[in-house]
């Protein structure tokens, strides 16, 4: 009985959505992006943390309105990656779970303007583009 209980918690790597502090980062439209500043880590050029994203209702689909991401920035190229997220709906029970195959992270250029600034900024600190 308690092993299946061990091994549901084991694979929930991720924070259900509202237990931790969040900062906000970004407000587009009726979307919000958050950051866990306590998970930001930095090493060589690469900085990770535990993003939130609370999609609003013109953009949801599958019933999902929470990801909580663990995502990694290149602080030289400014490209993101996804490491591992997790889907939420409304009621913050888990939807799905994004668990990219391979070790090599696939990174991409987010969208250009005043929130990725503000999201290199806080993740890279102070690292030299």
């Amino acid at each position: 009985m308690i092993l299946p209980i061990l091994a549901a918690l084991a694979l929930q790597a991720l924070p259900a959505p509202g237990d931790v502090h969040w900062e906000n980062i970004s407000t587009e439209g009726l979307d919000t992006v958050d950051i866990d500043p306590s998970s930001i880590t930095r090493e060589g050029e690469t900085a990770t943390a535990l993003m939130r994203v609370h999609v609003g209702p013109e953009t949801a689909q599958d019933g999902i309105s929470w990801l909580v991401l663990r995502q990694a920035m290149n602080c030289r190229t400014r490209q993101l990656a996804i490491i591992v997220g997790d889907a939420y709906g409304e009621d913050g029970r888990l939807r799905s779970s994004l668990r990219p195959p391979g070790p090599q992270l696939s990174y991409y250029d987010p969208p250009p303007g005043p929130d990725a600034d503000r999201l290199h900024r806080r993740m890279c600190g102070g690292v030299e583009t």
